[in-house]
């Protein structure tokens, strides 16, 4: 092949690269400009499977930490380990919610029994003051399926201690 020759296809060579390199780049500035497809948004309540509760155990609870701001069902027992441990309304987190209903009534805790020697209360304490005092987070309530071994004695103006077997109120 001569050096005319050569020179020829290094030229044709060189021209074809940037002709394809101007391809690229303007079929990359041609994307740019399309706008991306936007997915549709829906609204989605990740709670929503749990009917109002904000945490629900398919089998026993045991609740360790200070308190329990919203409410809870338990498939199984619910059971504390403290002496003092308080359901309430709001502390720190959002006071915007509503507590789940169970047969007509306002629910912070459900479970099938009580177990254990911990204690547990229902105070609806609402630090916000946003909540009125008729309303069914204020005047939310606990609810056990199973009462066995559990004895209830009045402690107050409508205040019930409820005790089971274990010695936990």
């Amino acid at each position: 092949m001569t050096r005319a020759a050569r020179e020829i296809r290094r030229s044709v060579r060189r021209a074809t690269a940037r002709l394809g390199a101007l391809a690229v780049a303007t079929g990359l500035v041609g994307a740019a400009a399309v706008a991306p497809a936007q997915a549709v948004v829906e609204r989605y309540d990740p709670f929503a499977v749990n009917q109002g509760f904000s945490a629900v155990a398919t089998g026993d609870a045991r609740l360790n930490n200070g308190e329990f701001e919203g409410s809870v069902a338990a498939f199984g027992s619910l059971s504390t380990t403290s002496q003092n441990y308080p359901f309430i309304h709001q502390a720190a987190g959002s006071p915007d919610y509503t507590v789940p209903t169970v047969d007509g009534d306002p629910v912070r805790a459900l479970a099938d029994r009580f177990t254990g020697a911990g204690a547990f209360t229902v105070t609806n304490r609402d630090d916000s003051g946003t909540i009125a005092p008729d309303s069914p987070e204020a005047t939310a309530t606990a609810k056990l399926v199973d009462l066995a071994g559990v004895s209830a004695a009045e402690r107050g103006s409508g205040y019930t201690r409820l005790t089971n077997a274990a010695g936990g109120t």
